[in-house]
């Protein structure tokens, strides 16, 4: 296998991978439905891709392409559908007709094959370090038009709508829209590189293994992306690929590189040298992960440890003040200086009314409840479930779900000014 086959084979066991993953923890919320397609479609592209590395003969390479193209001429469509659903956009005409023309590239892609795949060339013979590939070359003319107006056009127009509206989003949504804008910036630029054969430039696409990293960074912020920010998902994703990539590809450089010098030096079971690396490395590659992935952490997450650290100091000293509301002025003062939030507020319990009165808050705006009642619908579920709520994860709940308690709960959420509500 040479190393386009080993991006590509990541591409297709990832892809799947995630679109069942997020397909099964969200499968009822239309984004995860239409990322869960997306992922699918670039398992495809893998597979078909992987085998090309593999045939030996033009009317496999012919074949296997037909198969990967099959998933990249859905890819386009399906990322602008998926930035429409994120964003809100309702342009339906849009997207029916998106729909429509890849549906025709797909028929010509079976049916027109010597327009969209016009021949198979051997590619990459003077390099000793991977093996010739049938890349399509020349492409045909439908196939050259779906490059250049399809799959640049409608991924650079995609771009382009998370672009002007990044600047509408707030809270949650603002976060999770750097990974739609960050993640399909290095996978499409990445894989768009195996298009260049098409056109005759032979350089070898070593960058399609960007498809793999931008799915790994996209599932985790659909599924988790409350959890942890995006410096977070990159650096543990980009340490992943790189420790793994080193322990799936040195044994493959040893082989290729230094077969000879292993035969010499082994004889025969010069296939031990390589075995020997792979289990070595098998076995400290989770150790060296663990180890890289702190490291990095460190670096890049200073300020959040910083912080952490201060709330700790906190935790201690709270135990120390024996005054409700001065223990109250510390709590305000560290969330709004140390955490750096816009503005908080403390409600407590009032024993003789039920209901829950503010006793505490720092840069609150006009307008905003002094008090809640104890039949509040926030208050009731607070209590019951005592979980932390999000706004937009209520929103987006409600737009899958809808009902009147989830309704009242926004609208409570709305007159508080609140991003997140903590039950303590």
């Amino acid at each position: 296998m040479n190393l386009y086959g080993i991006s590509c084979a990541l591409t297709a066991i990832v892809g799947l991978s995630m679109a069942v993953l997020v397909y099964i923890k969200g499968y009822k919320q239309r984004l995860v439905r239409i990322w869960s397609a997306f992922a699918l479609s670039a398992a495809v592209y893998g597979f078909g891709a992987y085998m090309v590395t593999n045939v030996q003969s033009i009317s496999g390479a012919f074949f296997w392409w037909q198969v990967a193209y099959t998933g990249v001429i859905s890819l386009p469509f399906l990322f602008v559908y998926l930035v429409y659903e994120f964003l809100g956009i309702e342009r339906p005409r849009v997207i029916k007709a998106m729909g429509l023309i890849t549906f025709l590239f797909l028929l010509a892609n079976i049916f027109f094959r010597k327009l969209f795949i016009a021949n198979c060339t051997l590619y990459f013979k003077d390099m000793g370090w991977v093996k010739p590939i049938y890349f399509v070359y020349p492409a045909g003319p439908l196939l050259i038009f779906f490059i250049v107006f399809i799959f640049v056009g409608w991924v650079a127009y995609a771009l382009f709508e998370l672009i002007k509206n990044y600047s509408k989003t707030t809270g949650l949504k603002r976060n999770q829209a750097k990974y739609f804008l960050f993640a399909p910036a290095l996978g499409f630029i990445g894989g768009g590189t195996s298009f260049l054969p098409c056109f005759g430039i032979s350089l070898y696409p070593i960058l399609n293994f960007t498809v793999p990293l931008y799915f790994l960074i996209m599932s985790y912020a659909i599924l988790r992306y409350r959890l942890m920010d995006v410096k977070v998902a990159i650096t543990r994703t980009g340490v992943f690929v790189v420790v793994y990539t080193l322990v799936l590809g040195s044994p493959f450089v040893l082989v290729n590189l230094g077969k000879g010098w292993l035969i010499s030096f082994l004889g025969e079971s010069w296939w031990l040298g390589p075995m020997t690396l792979i289990t070595v490395l098998a076995t400290v590659g989770p150790f060296l992960y663990i180890f890289l992935q702190r490291r990095a952490e460190a670096i890049f997450l200073r300020e959040q440890k910083h912080y952490q650290k201060t709330l700790r100091e906190t935790a201690l000293e709270m135990t120390r003040i024996r005054n409700l509301q001065k223990l109250i002025d510390l709590l305000l003062n560290t969330f709004t200086n140390t955490v750096q939030i816009s503005h908080c507020a403390i409600y407590l319990s009032d024993a003789d009314s039920g209901n829950f009165i503010r006793k505490g808050g720092s840069d609150l705006k006009p307008g905003e409840s002094s008090a809640l009642g104890k039949d509040n619908k926030l208050a009731t579920w607070l209590e019951s479930h005592k979980e932390v709520l999000v706004a937009e994860e209520i929103k987006q709940e409600a737009q899958d779900d809808p009902h009147s308690a989830l309704e009242e709960m926004i609208k409570q959420m709305q007159n508080l000014n609140a991003a997140v509500v903590v039950p303590s």
